[in-house]
């Protein structure tokens, strides 16, 4: 997989779609962030692809 993926990102709707297929979930305030696992480290970044190991390290640590 290459790094960064893309992050979903919420998106205020009217009304929310119906039928089969759907996911939904509450938007809080804060950072949307992707943890990714390579063969030597954990990455945790947003949705601008800006690293946030170094603010997070101990969400990197729990992925470890």
């Amino acid at each position: 997989m290459d790094l960064p993926v893309d992050v979903a990102l919420a998106k205020a709707v009217p009304v929310l779609p119906a039928g089969s297929g759907w996911w939904y979930e509450p938007k809080f305030d804060g950072h949307r962030t992707v943890m990714a696992r390579t063969a030597e480290t954990v990455v945790l970044y947003a949705c601008s692809g800006r690293i946030f190991r170094p603010w997070w390290r101990d969400l990197a640590r729990a992925g470890e």
